[in-house]
């Protein structure tokens, strides 16, 4: 808050101006709109506590299904390894914590617990988004609403009616108990890069096998790259931006921009590629080493993305 006679910005618990000397007079809440913002921070708490347990559990699935399914680069989704998982599980894991505490209404700490879970939302959305995960945007919405509920805790510390019932309750994960929670997590993710291997090994049909299509995934992607200039305007609506190396796919990343998207879908694309994918020479030669290619397009200043995937067996008729 400010000084009413200097404007001088103010701690919100000020009882005169660090500038001009006079008394800060206090800002009456109503008691309709402690009510409201109560119920806000509390809806707050029940959401975060919510998007935790959402977050690991579609991470979890997510590494099984691509563990288990042979098939799951035709999904969309992009490659999953455990490392990554575990990241997600720690980050959910701080917000079902500081959930739980938030939902509470009783902890003075709570705008700090709302600022970390902003922080910490923050970084998600960078990491996932800069490493193609196309989820990762969801984080933009939890960024968002963060912010808003900053804004309403921010008007309800005003309130000396709340602020008085506010106290520091002593939790089994105190200072002590997060620093051990920070060095389990970093020492059992290095746990988790190994226990991927093993597990990607018994499951994907042997690790040596798909070290070697890897190796060869990169081996056409730093050829294809040594060949082409990125980004690459293909024609007036279309251009590549990457050629990526999945474990077992060929990605190509592609921006459109001054499309008509009325009559753009999955399918259409599928049907506009294939004919000419599978007419080319080198290009068919990639799939018959069982390496899929994928093709991802995203439309210029909108979340519209379109996705398709192609194997050997769709080429079988060319």
């Amino acid at each position: 808050m400010n000084c009413k006679h200097c404007d001088n910005k103010l701690a919100n618990d000020a009882k005169f101006c660090n500038k001009c000397g006079k008394p800060v007079e206090a800002t009456a809440v109503p008691k309709a709109d402690i009510e409201k913002l109560k119920k806000g921070i509390l809806n707050t708490g029940n959401s975060v506590y919510a998007i935790g347990w959402i977050t690991i559990l579609i991470n979890v699935g997510i590494y099984i299904w691509s563990i288990l399914d042979k098939n799951f680069s035709e999904s969309g989704l992009p490659a999953s390894d455990l490392p990554g998982i575990f990241i997600m599980i720690v980050a959910g894991s701080i917000f079902i914590i500081l959930g739980s505490r938030i939902k509470k209404l009783v902890d003075k700490n709570i705008k700090t617990y709302l600022q970390v879970l902003l922080g910490l939302s923050l970084l998600l959305f960078i990491w996932i988004v800069s490493t193609g995960g196309r989820v990762g945007l969801l984080f933009f919405l939890v960024i968002a609403y963060l912010i808003s509920s900053l804004v309403s805790i921010n008007k309800l510390m005003k309130a000396e009616e709340f602020t008085s019932t506010l106290t520091s309750p002593k939790y089994k994960l105190d200072k002590k108990g997060w620093i051990i929670f920070a060095v389990s997590a970093f020492v059992l993710f290095f746990v988790a890069v190994g226990f991927d291997s093993v597990v990607r090994s018994t499951f994907g049909g042997g690790n040596s096998i798909s070290a070697i299509k890897e190796d060869l995934v990169k081996q056409i992607v730093a050829s294809a790259k040594s060949q082409t200039t990125l980004p690459s305007e293909l024609d007036s609506v279309t251009t590549l931006t990457d050629i990526i190396a999945e474990p077992s796919a060929l990605r190509y990343e592609y921006v459109l921009h001054d499309v008509d998207t009325s009559k753009l879908s999955n399918s259409a694309f599928r049907n506009l590629i294939i004919s000419d994918l599978c007419k080319n020479e080198s290009l068919k030669s990639i799939l018959n080493e069982g390496i899929d290619i994928e093709y991802s397009y995203a439309v210029k200043d909108s979340y519209q993305t379109y996705f398709t995937s192609f194997t050997k067996t769709d080429c079988s008729a060319y």
